[in-house]
């Protein structure tokens, strides 16, 4: 997860920097309670609280960053990196959280099918290809390091 700001924000670098601010959040994720734990450190050291607006989709979150609505938002990396192609120059990552979310991938019930699946994912670490697909789209290299049972 990363924390998502306009490319000419200079002083946001950690969470705590957006007390006071506007942050687009998406809808019914995970990210609507680290705003309210953020919030409540934040009023814990005398600080103002984020001021959360939730949108239906991640490119109506993306939008209003875009046009200066909200200062950020709380977004997946893969998500980041998409955006920041789409839209050169526009947005940059402003913090990298320690946490992350692991997400599966939806198949068959086959065994022999995940076998496959799983050998080529770890053959494309082996080989280095996988960090060249990090590098290549602008990932953090650890993104992919979980375990594949």
């Amino acid at each position: 997860m990363v924390l998502l700001v306009p490319s000419t924000d200079v002083t946001s670098k950690a969470p705590e920097d957006m007390d006071g601010k506007v942050m687009a959040i998406e809808a019914g994720t995970t990210y609507e309670k680290m705003i309210g734990d953020l919030n409540a450190k934040l009023a814990s050291s005398g600080k103002p609280p984020i001021d959360m607006q939730t949108y239906p989709s991640a490119s109506g979150v993306i939008e209003q960053i875009l046009v200066g609505r909200a200062a950020g938002t709380i977004t997946q990396d893969t998500t980041a990196a998409f955006r920041m192609m789409q839209m050169p120059d526009r947005l940059k990552i402003a913090y990298t959280y320690d946490e992350s979310e692991t997400y599966g991938i939806y198949m068959r019930k086959n065994p022999t099918d995940r076998a496959m699946v799983k050998e080529a994912i770890e053959a494309l670490q082996a080989s280095g290809e996988m960090k060249a697909l990090l590098a290549r789209w602008s990932l953090p290299p650890t993104s992919t390091d979980v375990s594949h049972d």
